[in-house]
């Protein structure tokens, strides 16, 4: 089980080996987010990490694989809910200097000049350009374009039926289409209500191939697939 000991290792471990590796190019090193705030929740949330840097190079890439080993040594249950929870965003001294760093764009650089907690070397909020109010408007509205549902429903049918088809596998059949996963479970288990639920998750695929899906019918798949992940479980584990 990841602890709270655990987030606080991996950070510093990672803040000790940018600085011994890369020492002579790293100008500072934040945390923001629910770690700096410490209402992070073990196990589940991720830790976000700022580098600010003098030079490119080839830094940028020697800093992340360092972070993805200590990620591996401390925090890899965590991948479960994202895929970096050691995640590290890097900028220059001097693509923040002329405003165009990430650092001071949008909404979350008024965040992170409040709750950024400065780990190594020179604290640089006071060198980030405010950003214009339509800046943040344009940022904050293209960001909830690309965290409309269409992905989180995307998920939920690979919830259905690759967790479907992992099973059958394990029966000796291997498919890969939405169809023949659910006319082979369905061979196997003709009086299973898991059979029911997945005709009924094939037939809003085909819907969401046309439209996008209402949320009364992403409610209904989002039930369907925790049923259908639980009743494979139970099946394998019988």
């Amino acid at each position: 089980m990841v602890s709270r000991e655990n987030y606080e290792q991996a950070v510093r471990e990672l803040v000790e080996a940018v600085v011994k590796e890369f020492g002579d190019a790293v100008v500072s090193i934040y945390v923001a987010g629910s770690f700096a705030r410490g209402d992070y929740m073990p196990g589940r949330s991720d830790v976000d990490v700022y580098v600010v840097l003098s030079r490119d190079g080839g830094v940028f890439e020697g800093i992340r694989r360092r972070a993805r080993e200590i990620e591996e040594k401390y925090l890899s249950e965590v991948r479960d809910y994202h895929p970096e929870p050691l995640g590290v965003s890097m900028t220059t001294l001097e693509e923040i200097r002329s405003g165009r760093s990430w650092l001071g764009m949008g909404w979350e650089s008024r965040i992170f000049q409040r709750e950024g907690k400065l780990l190594y070397g020179r604290d640089i909020r006071d060198l980030i350009p405010r950003p214009k109010r339509e800046d943040e408007v344009r940022m904050a509205k293209a960001f909830l374009r690309k965290l409309n549902k269409r992905y989180e429903v995307s998920r939920l049918f690979s919830l259905v039926f690759r967790s479907t088809s992992i099973f059958l596998s394990l029966k000796g059949v291997y498919v890969a289409s939405k169809s023949r996963v659910v006319e082979e479970f369905k061979r196997m288990y003709p009086s299973e209500r898991a059979s029911r639920l997945l005709e009924r998750a094939l037939e809003l695929w085909d819907m969401w191939g046309v439209r996008d899906l209402r949320n009364d019918e992403i409610v209904e798949l989002f039930r369907i697939a925790l049923e259908i992940s639980d009743r494979i479980l139970e099946l394998i584990e019988n």
